[in-house]
């Protein structure tokens, strides 16, 4: 698979957790809760991209390389977006949760 269906495939799988985690925690419209997932995503893959980048161009000329690499900014990827989920959700009281 090349690297930009990769990152596609990756960048889809992300937004659906990030949809999903945003719907069940927040009491709000459809609407608001894509809304924010779209600027989180953006905020994470943003800065993936850019990591994935520089790496990949430094590596361009050795495949084999780029597929670890790859794979390696991909995990760190997964391990950053857990954590920015588990913040989204301590944060969610922050505004406007009920007791």
């Amino acid at each position: 698979m090349k690297i930009e269906e990769r990152m596609t495939k990756l960048s889809n799988e992300l937004m659906l957790k990030l949809i999903d985690t945003a719907w069940k925690e927040l009491e709000t419209t459809e609407l608001q809760v894509v809304e924010r997932a779209e600027v989180m995503m953006g905020t994470f893959i943003g800065a993936a991209g850019r990591i994935i980048g520089a790496y990949v161009a430094a590596f361009e000329k050795a495949d084999e390389v780029k597929e670890k690499v790859l794979d390696i900014c991909i995990d760190l990827l997964r391990k950053e977006t857990d954590t920015a989920m588990r913040v989204f959700t301590e944060k969610k009281g922050e505004h406007g949760e009920k007791e």
